[in-house]
């Protein structure tokens, strides 16, 4: 749910301060994080458009079909 906590940054190991390393991944897919972060499902389609490379049918098919519940 966009909004909620997803981690907490910390410092450990050989790390020089507190980070934390974020990642998105579909299919096994590394995607850059901004695209989801400006995402929405009112301009769900956007994410279709500015990550290039992907098969996202499966993904479009489950929006769809919970745009139709709401």
């Amino acid at each position: 749910m966009k909004g909620q906590e997803i981690a907490l940054s910390g410092n450990t190991g050989r790390s020089s301060g507190p980070h934390l390393h974020y990642e998105v991944r579909y299919i096994g897919v590394s995607i850059d994080p901004i695209n989801f972060i400006n995402w929405d499902l009112k301009h769900y389609d956007s994410i279709f458009k500015t990550t290039t490379g992907i098969k996202w049918q499966s993904l479009v098919e489950m929006i769809t079909k919970n745009q139709q519940q709401l």
